[in-house]
């Protein structure tokens, strides 16, 4: 299991792209330092936010972008793949 956590991990990380954000947003109360993910999302007009943080989850969608578990991801993945 851990090599394929590792192969997932190196996979996202060589794709990924890293943004600044320059939009600051107070979407978060129960926890603001969670609306920085939803910053880097702005920044980076993300498709997706994949989080396990409750604080994120519980808002469902952020300015039309969903938020997802890792695990939601996974069956959108699956489901795309068997198209």
């Amino acid at each position: 299991m851990r090599v394929v956590i590792d192969t997932i991990v190196g996979y996202v990380f060589h794709k990924a792209e890293f943004f600044i954000p320059t939009e600051a947003v107070a979407a978060v109360s129960a926890d603001p330092k969670d609306d920085r993910f939803l910053e880097a999302a702005i920044a980076g007009d993300a498709d997706l936010i994949v989080s396990g943080d409750r604080h994120l989850l519980d808002l469902r969608s952020f300015r039309g972008t969903p938020i997802v578990t890792a695990r939601d991801l996974l069956n959108r993945l699956q489901d795309k793949s068997s198209d």
